[in-house]
């Protein structure tokens, strides 16, 4: 079985694959923006101090506070995203 890890951690895996959410609450948000189980995901970058992200998920580019972003649980994956 593998485990899961926080999408926040992509810089260091580079492409993920959506695999579960941690909160039922903000889950609901973050599926109402189109991010589901199965998508693709990569981190492009993050800012200075550390409280928004700029994610790239299934070719949509999202904007995710840190709250946001912790919520979200992924595995490595060696898929690249389209641009």
């Amino acid at each position: 079985m593998f485990k899961p890890i926080l999408a926040k951690n992509l810089r260091e895996i580079k492409y993920g694959k959506v695999v579960g959410f941690s909160d039922e609450s903000i889950s609901k948000l973050l599926i109402s923006k189109g991010i589901i189980i199965g998508s693709l995901a990569t981190l492009v970058r993050e800012s200075p101090f550390g409280q928004t992200y700029y994610v790239k998920i299934d070719g949509l580019r999202f904007g995710l506070r840190k709250e946001e972003l912790d919520v979200i649980q992924v595995t490595e994956t060696e898929a690249q995203i389209s641009s």
